[in-house]
């Protein structure tokens, strides 16, 4: 919350803010965004003195203006979650990059631009939507002010997390990426699995990074990134796109067998990207990551068609990141 005070004083241009005390910028910020600080209606009175010492602490010497999205989710993910809690959540964080290059092989253009609905299901710290921000910001008109293109990503992103910390940095991030609108976006804290989307509601393009927590109970053994697919397959609206990072033993290994065949049962594949261990910063040289790109037909039996595999190697990762040559 103290980031985004500071943010709006020193990214909006706002004069009057640059030598306001903490009690006039939150009370700007509050008023230009409030869908974003609903929040500070229900601190307490040792939480706001708290609140506003950090802003003051904070804020003194430092100019946030050039502070990018990106260096916020780094600054979650590499300093504010534990080596250890990444492990156990199996949680490996998406390079913006990649983000990017699964959001350009979606064909949006091929989606009328009321249905172009995008999920995350597991936001993390938002690299995904902040690409998908991007991407619908391209396919609209240069004519469109900057209040109808924010109103038409608010209606047509969301991003669902278990971890309260990571949806405030995604919201801090989708606002940071808006500004100087920036408001109200549908970033939610709840188990997603829990969820069932109804249909009318289903989004057209599910684009994730699932967590790949590896799991053994008795003789069955798993990954978490089955669960994932078979929900977002669930909830996905018809002839809807998915791209998803899984591990690469989703492809090869027997004990996402069942996982395969069901999602190859109801979407044609795409793409499979093969890309090469080191490409997320925290994945080990033992553990490989793949993409696979697929658009859903729920017939529930295989169907025919081609797919394009493209395989990464380290030597040209940049390259892939960059352009998407593989």
């Amino acid at each position: 919350g103290a980031l985004a005070i500071l943010m709006i004083r020193d990214k909006t241009g706002n004069a009057a803010l640059v030598d306001a005390g903490p009690g006039v910028m939150i009370d700007v910020a509050q008023q230009r965004y409030s869908g974003y600080f609903q929040w500070l209606d229900h601190l307490s009175e040792d939480d706001w003195t708290s609140f506003t010492t950090l802003i003051a602490d904070l804020g003194t010497n430092i100019n946030f203006a050039s502070l990018e999205p990106a260096m916020v989710s780094d600054v979650y993910e590499q300093a504010l979650v534990t080596k250890l809690a990444r492990r156990q959540r199996g949680t490996f964080y998406t390079p913006p990059q990649l983000a990017q290059q699964m959001l350009n092989v979606v064909p949006f253009e091929h989606i009328e631009p009321s249905r172009r609905l995008v999920l995350d299901p597991a936001c993390g710290s938002g690299t995904m939507l902040l690409a998908a921000a991007n991407r619908l910001s391209q396919l609209q008109s240069d004519q469109a002010s900057s209040t109808a293109l924010h109103q038409y990503l608010i209606s047509h992103l969301r991003g669902y997390d278990d971890d309260p910390l990571a949806t405030e940095i995604t919201k801090l991030c989708l606002l940071m990426n808006a500004m100087p609108i920036g408001n109200s976006w549908q970033i939610n804290t709840l188990n997603t699995l829990q969820l069932q989307i109804q249909p009318p509601d289903r989004p057209s393009v599910i684009i994730s990074n699932p967590p790949w927590e590896f799991h053994r109970e008795g003789e069955n053994t798993g990954e978490r990134a089955n669960v994932f697919l078979t929900w977002m397959m669930d909830n996905l609206a018809a002839e809807g796109f998915l791209a998803c990072v899984v591990p690469l033993s989703w492809i090869n290994k027997n004990n996402s067998r069942s996982s395969r065949t069901y999602i190859l049962s109801n979407a044609d594949l795409l793409e499979v990207w093969r890309l090469p261990s080191n490409i997320f910063h925290s994945t080990a040289s033992t553990i490989a990551p793949a993409v696979v790109v697929l658009q859903k037909h729920g017939l529930g039996q295989y169907r025919s068609h081609m797919s394009l595999v493209k395989t990464v190697r380290t030597s040209s990762a940049d390259i892939f990141l960059a352009e998407g040559r593989a």
